[in-house]
């Protein structure tokens, strides 16, 4: 069994195919933690994954921060 980090920051784009990954590391048996912005720890955790915050409490659908 292997530790490993998994970092995304980003939209949904990014952090879907990390969080698909994550997921099947997990099922072969990794340790595996997840570290992105605080807004995606919900869908991050849902997915029976470890959780970290890193970066800006930011929220990336913000349509000004993403403009």
């Amino acid at each position: 069994m292997k530790s490993i980090v998994l970092h995304a920051i980003g939209t949904m784009g990014d952090i879907h195919p990390m969080l698909g990954l994550g997921v099947e590391l997990k099922k072969r048996g990794h340790d595996v933690l997840f570290t992105s912005l605080e807004h995606f720890r919900r869908k991050v955790e849902s997915n029976g994954l470890r959780f970290e915050r890193v970066g800006p409490d930011s929220n990336p659908e913000d349509p000004e921060l993403v403009r």
